[in-house]
């Protein structure tokens, strides 16, 4: 493990292998098919067919927290990467998808120290990172119990043993100030986050209550979630965000941070960017750049080869915009 002071720099990656893209990046689970099929949130990048199982206890050295009560709820078992982590999710509700794999992307394998994943989930963008980055260490801060739970359950799975001594788990909630919970992360060489893409009182209320809180800010908005990246990053260390086009302007005039870049995500390449990457230095005063689009999806629906070399692990985002 390298010192979790080391900076994730702007070096290019080691070399990579050809990507190896699974059969079916988007398969559906054994059940329900049809349903997770349609919800786009839902969907996931599988090497196949994903099986209902109970959440298994965490091995030994791994973070344990114990399942809430009601924790039999339906999950899956997801592969990512072509196979290098493996994900226990709820069958139902917020999901990790291919945002997360996208936003782990913006490190090069070569990255070292100490990321530390904001909000995150049952692990995917911190997971979807540690697999790739040989030398990272990685934080997850998620509020959720039943999230957390999910996470270090994955961690105890055998398929993720290659990295779990590298992660640690951390129940924080955001909203509350840093210092409630920031004592317990070491500082940051790097952040990532996945903030919910709506306002308070914005867009459609899910029914089911742990979705519509993951994909809702709270009344304050980012700020919450920019004020926690700046207590744990060390100076000059990098910010990732996912959010949608029209939150970009808030993003940008944070204050503290530079040399920020932005990467337009687009579905298709004939449609407008719904969703941008952007990174950012803390403490950096490096001007803006609007870096090359990456764009998702052919016109068939099928991955492009850009988008398929991401998900497959085999590349970052910075190779395949800039063509390296």
């Amino acid at each position: 493990m390298t010192r979790a002071g080391a900076r994730v720099g702007p070096e290019a990656a080691a070399a990579v292998p050809p990507p190896v893209v699974d059969g079916a990046l988007l398969a559906a689970p054994a059940a329900e098919p049809a349903a997770a099929a349609l919800d786009p949130v839902a969907r996931r990048i599988a090497a196949g067919p994903t099986a209902a199982v109970t959440p298994v206890a965490p091995s030994p050295g791994v973070p344990s927290i114990a399942p809430l009560p009601g924790g039999d709820e339906p999950v899956t078992v997801d592969r990512f990467l072509a196979g290098r982590f493996h994900l226990i999710q709820p069958r139902k509700g917020f999901r990790c998808g291919s945002d997360a794999i996208v936003l782990a992307s913006v490190l090069p394998v070569a990255a070292a120290g100490h990321l530390v994943d904001l909000g995150a989930g049952p692990g995917g963008v911190g997971f979807a990172a540690v697999a790739r980055c040989p030398g990272l260490a990685v934080t997850c801060v998620e509020r959720d119990r039943r999230a957390l739970a999910l996470a270090a359950a994955s961690l105890g799975l055998a398929e993720n043993a290659a990295f779990a001594a590298r992660v640690r788990i951390v129940e924080g909630n955001i909203a509350e100030p840093p210092s409630a919970w920031s004592g317990a992360v070491p500082r940051a060489s790097a952040v990532l986050m996945n903030p919910p893409y709506h306002a308070a009182g914005a867009g459609r209320r899910s029914p089911c209550p742990v979705r519509h809180a993951a994909r809702s800010l709270g009344d304050e908005g980012l700020a919450p979630w920019f004020a926690a990246a700046r207590r744990v990053l060390e100076h000059g260390g990098l910010l990732g965000v996912i959010t949608p086009v029209g939150r970009l302007g808030e993003i940008v005039a944070v204050p503290s941070f530079g040399a920020v870049r932005v990467y337009p995500i687009h579905s298709r390449a004939s449609e407008p960017a719904l969703r941008v990457i952007v990174t950012a230095r803390l403490g950096s005063r490096a001007p803006l750049t609007m870096m090359p689009p990456l764009v998702m999806h052919q016109r068939c629906g099928a991955f492009t080869e850009a988008a398929a070399r991401i998900l497959s692990g085999a590349a970052s985002l910075d190779e395949v915009v800039l063509g390296r």
